[in-house]
Order: C-alpha cells, then structure tokens, then sequence
C-alpha cells in the first residue's frame, strides 16, 4: 500500500485497515513537505516533544489558527497562558455543572422519546453545546448561537486560509467568527464588573506570578473551549451511541455493572478516537525510527492510528474496558487536552441516563460518518430506543 492511499477511497470508507498496513515504517511521507506519524512509539514522541514539533500553526495564515491559544501555541506563551487556565478549569468547575448535565440529559432523552431519532442532532450536538456554554456562563438564551459559531470556526479552520477561494459559506463562517469574537470579549467585560460562578469570571480572576489574562485572550479562550469542547464531544457521545446501537452484550454488561461505565468511556475514545489527526510543523530536522523529517515541514500526528497500534496494547481492535494502558485520543504532554475531564463527565451521565431508562438501542437507519480523516464521528446516526417494558 502506498501513502497516498491515507487519503484514498478506501481510507474514506475505513481509515483503520489502511493505517494498519502503513504502520511499521517509520514516518510516512505524504507530500512533498507533508508527513503522517502512525506507529504509536513515534506519535507519542513527537508529541512529548513542543521544541522540535511545533503546535504554532500561524504561518499557515488562517485566522482561527492565529487565535486559538493553548490549541496552537508554544511555550513561553502556552505555558503561561496554560498554568492561567488550570487555576480556573478545574475540577470544581466540571462538579458545579454535573447536577444541572444529568437534567439535561434527561429532558432531551425526554423530548426524543423512543424514536426513530438522529442522536446526532437531537442529543450529541445540543448536550455538549450547552454544557460548555453552562460552564462558561453563556446565557440560555444565547446557547443556540454559540452552536453555530463553533461550526462557522470549525469550517475556517479547514477552509479559511488567505489565499483560499471566496465562497458565501466561507465569508459567511468568518461573519460568525467575527461575532463569536465579540460577544465573547463583551461577557468578558461584564464579568470582570459582576464575576459570576462561571469560567469566564474564574479565567478574569485568574493570576500566577502577577500574570494575568487579557480580556482578548480569555475571549480567545472561550472561543476554543467552545469549539473543541463541544464539536469533539459531539463526536464522543455519537461514537458511544453507535457502540450501544450494535452491542446488546454491552448494554447488557453495563447494566450489570455500572462500574464498567468509565473504562467503557475510554475504550471508546481509543478506539473511535473523535481527534485523529492534530497537526504540528517541525522546527528543525528531527529523525524518527531512523527517518528524518526535515525542518518546516508539516507533520499529522496520528492519535486513531496509535490507539490501533498492536505494539502499544494486545488486540488494539477489540474492546476491553479497563485492560488497557493510557490512551493518546485526549493527546500527550504539554498539549493534552484541558477539557477531558468535562468530556469524560458528559459521556459518564449520557451513559447513566441511557441505563436508566432503555433496555436497549436499536440502529433504525444505516449510520452517516463524517468525511474526512482529522476526525471521527457520524453525521447522521438514527436510532430506536426500547425501554424495558417493549417487548423485543
């Protein structure tokens, strides 16, 4: 198998089997200054290593990617930015919202009732929306917004380079940047008047060392939190659906023992890792199993192909919650993901709830993945779903 067919048809339909034959080599080289790490020793390095593999993407001269800090910074600035945010984000934050999660969950899984129902639209998109809306103290009233925004900078992320093609649907993206941007920095300012139990005012509050965050920066923040909090998400929540959808064993384990509710999460997340391929740019020659990547070039650091990869963990196909070494899906290093326990929490009370009220989910349709290698997710995913009483 060569390495352009990671982008091949076949790689469409199932990523996994191509990543499977792929792996073994070393760094694999995609384009002329373009390569893909997919062995789980050389993914796991390049990650542990911000000097040499670079997360600052502004050079590639797309907006969002110029202001997105933690996601596409270095240190100095991510680590001062970094220590910033942990003093704000924590745990406290994640168990102030939990109580209020759980009615969520409850009144869409009411609204939905038993279906057929796309989950995706119905459930995985509104609840981790919302949640992080909750968290940053985002007024109800503007939670349906906030969705849109965070797909308008989802698609100028992967469309809105300067020199890319004009189009409506990008010009129209970048208005709800712009909005987005502006809202933000205008709660911002009326949090710092009248902070509230939300993270925006703990990010205004927060110091270390007399550093503080600028209101421009925490904007910036909330603008990636929103956006990597709840699209990734979405990608979870639907991954565990689709999961439930084609094992009863499992439902049926987990109903036994909802002490397997937590390793089943994070079987989940390796397996179907919602992030497959966040990219970072080498700042000098940098060798990997005996292959040297040279300076500048663009590198996708393979987070799915490493959970799949047979030298990190037995059987990397199968699921066997609780059996496993870390995983990489929330990443590694300087740059694992800030919002994990918040993405863990929300998958833990889906999975409750869908316990406590149906015998099983049945796939009422056949399932529509997203396009595209960067993530893995559904699009479409619709489902019925049996309470205990229906007859099977």
């Amino acid at each position: 198998m060569t390495p352009h067919e990671l982008f091949g048809p076949a790689a469409r339909r199932d990523q996994f089997p191509v990543y499977a034959a792929l792996r073994g080599n070393g760094p694999v080289q995609v384009g002329p200054t373009r390569w893909a790490l997919l062995d789980h020793k050389d993914v796991r390095a390049a990650l542990a290593d911000p000097s040499a593999f670079s997360s600052d993407l502004s050079s590639q001269d797309n907006p969002v990617f110029a202001n997105s800090p933690l996601i596409f910074d270095d240190p100095p600035r991510h680590t001062r930015i970094r220590r910033l945010v942990g003093q704000a984000f924590t745990a406290r934050q994640v168990a102030l919202v939990s109580p209020w999660l759980s009615s969520l969950a409850a009144n869409l899984f009411d609204a939905m009732g038993s279906g057929p129902v796309d989950v995706i639209s119905e459930y995985c998109d509104p609840f981790p929306t919302r949640a992080i809306a909750r968290l940053l103290g985002v007024p109800p009233a503007s939670h349906g917004l906030l969705k849109q925004w965070s797909l308008d900078r989802t698609y100028v992320a992967y469309h809105g380079d300067r020199g890319a093609t004009r189009t409506p649907t990008l010009d129209a993206a970048e208005r709800g940047c712009a909005d987005l941007a502006a809202y933000l920095l205008e709660l911002v300012a009326e949090r710092r008047a009248r902070p509230q139990e939300d993270l925006l005012s703990a990010l205004a509050a927060a110091e270390a060392e007399g550093a503080r965050l600028a209101d421009e920066e925490i904007a910036a923040l909330g603008g990636v939190l929103l956006s990597a909090g709840n699209v990734t998400t979405t990608r979870l929540l639907g991954n565990l659906f689709h999961l439930l959808g084609t094992s009863a064993e499992l439902m049926h384990r987990l109903r036994s023992d909802r002490a397997l509710i937590a390793p089943v999460v994070e079987e989940v997340l390796r397996l179907e890792s919602p992030v497959q391929f966040p990219a970072r740019i080498t700042t000098r020659d940098v060798e990997l199993s005996g292959t040297t990547i040279p300076a500048g070039h663009f590198v996708m650091v393979g987070l799915g192909s490493a959970n799949h990869d047979g030298a990190y963990s037995p059987d990397p196909d199968c699921l066997r919650p609780g059996e496993r070494p870390p995983h990489l899906a929330f990443g590694y290093g300087i740059h694992f993901c800030v919002g994990a326990a918040l993405a863990r929490q929300e998958a833990a009370i889906t999975l409750h709830a869908i316990l406590d009220r149906y015998d099983r989910v049945e796939l009422a349709a056949a399932p529509l993945r997203e396009e595209g290698l960067a993530h893995r997710g559904y699009a479409q995913l619709v489902v019925r779903l049996r309470d205990r009483d229906e007859p099977h």
